[in-house]
C-alpha cells in the first residue's frame, strides 16, 4: 500500500507538469499546447513543417513525444508553420517510412493553439 501511494503521488506530481520546447521558435509567442487529458500515456507523432526550412531540414523539424495522463506540451513555432500529425516516424532511418499523415493547424501570430491529444493520433 505505501509503494501505491508514492507512485500515486509521483504521478500526480508528474502530470501537473506543462513543458515547453523552446527549439523550434525563441519568441515564445505562437505554437501550439497538446494536452493529455486522458488516464493514459499516449504517444504522438508531428512535423512541423517551418516556412523557409530547405526539405532535407524539414524531414528533421518535429517531435515523438509520450504525455502522461493531465500532463501537457508546448511546441512554440513561427508563425505560418503547418503542424501536421503522423501515425509513426516520418524522419530519415534505416529503414525509411511513409507513414499516413494528417494537417492539424496552421500556427496563427501570437496565438498558442490549444489541441487535445485525442485529435493528434490514428484510429487502428
Amino acid at each position: 500500500m505505501k509503494n501505491f501511494l508514492i507512485n500515486l503521488t509521483l504521478i500526480c506530481l508528474i502530470s501537473s507538469c506543462t513543458s515547453f520546447n523552446y527549439q523550434f521558435d525563441d519568441s515564445q509567442e505562437q505554437g501550439i499546447k497538446i494536452a493529455n487529458d486522458t488516464l493514459s500515456q499516449k504517444t504522438i507523432y508531428l512535423r512541423f513543417l517551418i516556412p523557409g526550412l530547405s526539405e532535407k531540414d524539414a524531414r528533421n523539424s518535429g517531435t515523438k513525444h509520450t504525455l502522461y495522463p493531465g500532463q501537457s506540451k508546448v511546441y512554440f513555432l513561427p508563425e505560418k508553420t503547418l503542424v501536421v500529425a503522423t501515425d509513426g516516424p516520418y524522419w530519415d532511418n534505416p529503414k525509411p517510412q511513409k507513414p499516413n499523415e494528417r494537417e492539424v493547424l496552421y500556427v496563427e501570430k501570437d496565438i498558442i493553439s490549444k489541441v487535445d491529444i485525442d485529435t493528434l493520433l490514428f484510429v487502428n
